[in-house]
């Protein structure tokens, strides 16, 4: 187990969406996908960029930590 030694776990600058007053950022295992607040617990929805944008949403830069590029999400996969 690796020990917590007080130091902030990096983050890069990445594309996030914004719609309203809602962040929707990369989801930690497939960064193509965007999820929004609650999510997985009380919030089930992922979005693509596309569907982000034509519902009217503007890109941001977001400091995350670093997130994956192909890992599976779905039901079983939140």
């Amino acid at each position: 187990m690796k020990r917590n030694t007080g130091e902030a776990a990096p983050v890069t600058a990445q594309v996030a969406y914004k719609l309203q007053d809602v962040t929707y950022v990369p989801h930690y295992r497939n960064s193509s996908l965007y999820v929004g607040p609650g999510y997985p617990k009380f919030n089930r929805s992922v979005y693509t960029a596309a569907e982000l944008v034509l519902a009217g949403a503007a890109s941001v830069q977001a400091a995350l930590w670093s997130r994956g590029n192909y890992g599976i999400v779905n039901e079983i996969h939140p």
